[in-house]
């Protein structure tokens, strides 16, 4: 039994003491909509994909850094080849984050994002 109220203990002390934190997500410069504006300018849709008829979510992994460098990018979930090389490079060319914070010191943070890449948008005028 005191084996048992310990750990409940420990478990409510473990959250008091986390829940004290104060977490700040990283974020993209001008926020989420300048992140889709910027994700949409860079976006070129490969040949191939629109010849194959390619199109669906890629989902994108990567680690913000204390210095809001982008590291560790890589595809979660992909749809192609061609589209898959084509979401890396477009967060490759991301600016820097500003970044997530813990306790006012800056943090690494893991983000994901979906790009979505729809054939009846297609601007390969770029």
């Amino acid at each position: 039994m005191v084996k048992n109220l310990f750990f409940v203990y420990f478990l409510i002390a473990s959250t008091l003491c986390f829940s004290q934190e104060e977490f700040t997500d990283a974020q993209f410069p001008g926020g989420d909509d300048s992140m889709v504006v910027f994700i949409q300018n860079e976006i070129v849709y490969p040949q191939v994909s629109v010849d194959n008829n390619e199109q669906g979510l890629v989902y994108v992994d990567f680690v913000i850094e204390k210095d809001g460098s982008l590291s560790m990018i890589n595809v979660l979930l992909g749809v192609s080849e061609a589209l898959d090389a084509e979401a890396l490079r477009v967060v490759q060319a991301m600016p820097p984050w500003i970044p997530g914070t813990q306790n006012g010191e800056p943090v690494r943070v893991r983000y994901t994002i979906p790009i979505l890449f729809q054939l009846d948008h297609i601007d390969n005028t770029k």
